[in-house]
């Protein structure tokens, strides 16, 4: 779960690199502890998101020009998140044409993108007609964001990553628990608890992903009280290790200290 944090960091760095923004590393781990301890008192990844937004307008002059790198850090994760979702689904629904349904996906992936670039990009750069009003110019750097780049492919690489190890997490979670849920159950119910969390209806997603669980521990006609346990386990676990994130206030930062003692020009 600390990697996760890491890595986390490692994905908003590359996508600040990608805006031509040099934030140190650590400065972005630190926040994203700070963000983690955050989000849990808020719904979704509303509060974390919007600190992160504040935290780093030093660096890149104002949040409308923070909020590019943290939108599409979210992005990147749930289209990675959903991907594996479908795969997991298509996998479990026809698992006689496992290809063929990863192919799909794929292509259909393709196809939204490609609307993307093509449709999307140039009609909102006509209507935006050289304005700067910050909404416009926000939608303008999202979209120059996504476009095809090594940034953004890194960006879904550790992603992917991220995504795999927490389906990595919550399969050691559930032989911990002694779960009757086998790893090919978990590859499709540990993306969609994920995804639902994701809706700001709930404190941390703290109930909403216990009821998650225990519904789809009983699709696969296996005990919805283990699920219940597994979603509480992970409660438990993303309260212990955000509350880091209290611990990590305490620290001084060295990156902001280090930025202040610069003499300034005259």
């Amino acid at each position: 779960m600390f990697m996760q944090t890491g890595l986390s960091a490692l994905k908003w760095h590359v996508l600040l690199r990608a805006q031509g923004v040099a934030v140190p590393y650590l400065k972005l781990v630190r926040t994203y502890f700070l963000a983690n301890f955050i989000n849990l008192f808020t719904p979704g990844f509303l509060g974390g998101d919007a600190y992160r937004s504040l935290s780093l307008r030093r660096y890149t002059g104002g949040i409308v020009k923070s909020l590019p790198s943290v939108i599409v850090d979210r992005i990147t994760g749930l289209i990675v998140l959903i991907a594996l979702a479908a795969t997991g689904a298509s996998l479990y629904l026809v698992p006689q044409h496992p290809l063929a349904t990863v192919c799909l996906i794929l292509v259909t992936g393709a196809a939204g993108y490609a609307v993307l670039l093509i449709v999307i990009d140039p009609l909102l750069h006509r209507i935006a007609g050289g304005s700067t009003h910050p909404l416009l110019t926000l939608l303008l750097d999202l979209l120059a964001a996504l476009r095809p780049s090594s940034f953004l492919g890194k960006a879904f690489a550790v992603a992917l990553i991220f995504q795999l190890n927490i389906v990595f997490i919550v399969c050691l979670w559930s032989a911990g628990l002694h779960l009757s849920a086998t790893v090919s159950q978990l590859f499709l119910i540990v993306p969609t608890v994920y995804l639902l969390e994701i809706l700001p209806i709930s404190i941390s997603g703290v109930g909403l992903r216990e009821g998650t669980y225990a519904v789809l521990f009983s699709f696969f006609s296996l005990p919805p009280e283990q699920g219940l346990a597994l979603g509480l386990l992970t409660s438990i676990m993303r309260y212990i290790v955000g509350a880091i994130g209290a611990f990590v206030w305490f620290i001084p930062d060295e990156t902001r200290r280090n930025a202040s003692s610069v003499p300034r020009a005259t």
